[in-house]
């Protein structure tokens, strides 16, 4: 009896509620969540390029854009973990060492989506979040948005060892790119 009303309940609720893919609005078929089948292979992993200090998960295109305003209106609390967990796999995937911090970027104080996708990734790695510096440490800085000349510039004023910057993607949309010149 449990069973059929929590059935029944389900189905109304999905009348008016549908589960819908968050890139292109088509029904979610069931256990997929946020997003279809199809846009899934959107989220292909940019290929690993050995001894580099920055680099990012994904490219800048299709269901990928979306993830990303997700993030930002954080409307949807697990799409931060979910974007942590593709970053850390990325990490794993670089072969990088072990950070002993994730370094904030910004203002502790200021928890916005780049503070809890770094928080994210921090108990992922089970390493710390801080914003202070120590010159025996390996810092990583996690993006959403990596741009790789500003970072670039900040690395030169950190005293740490080593910086590497892990991001959701590159600050380079294909658009804005004039191919036809």
């Amino acid at each position: 009896m449990k069973n059929i009303l929590k059935s029944s309940l389900s189905n109304i609720l999905n009348l008016f509620y549908p589960h819908l893919c968050l890139h292109c609005s088509s029904k979610l078929e069931k256990n997929y969540f946020y997003f279809c089948k199809i846009c899934l292979f959107d989220f292909s992993y940019l290929e690993c390029k050995h001894n580099i200090s920055t680099f990012a998960v994904f490219e800048n295109i299709g269901a990928i854009k979306t993830l990303l305003k997700e993030l930002k209106t954080q409307k949807i609390l697990s799409i931060t973990k979910i974007a942590a967990a593709f970053i850390v796999i990325q990490y794993f995937r670089l072969k990088w060492p072990m950070p002993d911090v994730i370094y904030l970027m910004n203002n502790p104080l200021i928890k916005n989506h780049q503070y809890y996708l770094s928080k994210e990734v921090s108990l992922f790695l089970k390493k710390p979040l801080k914003k202070r510096q120590n010159l025996s440490e390996v810092a990583l800085i996690v993006f959403d948005v990596l741009e790789t000349q500003k970072f670039n510039q900040i690395k030169e004023t950190l005293l740490f060892k080593k910086v590497y910057a892990i991001g959701l993607c590159f600050d380079v949309f294909f658009d804005d790119l004039d191919l036809f010149l």
